[in-house]
């Protein structure tokens, strides 16, 4: 008799265990970008408006710095094409372009420059053209 009650004692401490284990999941599941040292895996869009903030900041602005506020309303286009030429993608990155079967030529990122025109007063848009 002693050991059913052994039994059913630890039977029930484990099925507690494993209600606490599934809710803890279902409860952080969507919550893990929150998490300390959990990585949040970068958009194919994060990652270009990265590559382009570099290149307008350390290329483009330095030539073109006392022409920019031309380009306010109109916006400075850079094809994915050009872009990969000054600043190669991650091999992450190809490889999502590739699945989702986006043209190179026809995406782009657009920079539209704001008002008093210094090298981060800028506006960043991404236009991925794509099958997928």
């Amino acid at each position: 008799m002693e050991n059913k009650k052994k039994i059913i004692i630890i039977s029930g401490v484990v099925v507690a265990l494993l209600i606490v284990i599934i809710a803890c999941i279902f409860i952080f599941k969507d919550d893990a970008h929150t998490l300390p040292n959990v990585e949040k895996k970068q958009t194919l869009e994060e990652i270009l408006t990265e590559s382009g903030k570099d290149y307008y900041e350390n290329s483009y602005y330095e030539g073109n710095a006392d022409i920019i506020s031309v380009f306010k309303d109109s916006g400075i286009s850079l094809d994915i094409t050009s872009l990969t030429v000054i600043n190669p993608l991650s091999e992450e990155a190809k490889k999502e372009f590739d699945e989702r079967k986006c043209s190179y030529d026809d995406s782009q990122i657009i920079f539209y420059p704001v008002d008093p025109f210094k090298k981060t007063d800028y506006e960043i848009k991404v236009e991925l053209v794509c099958e997928k």
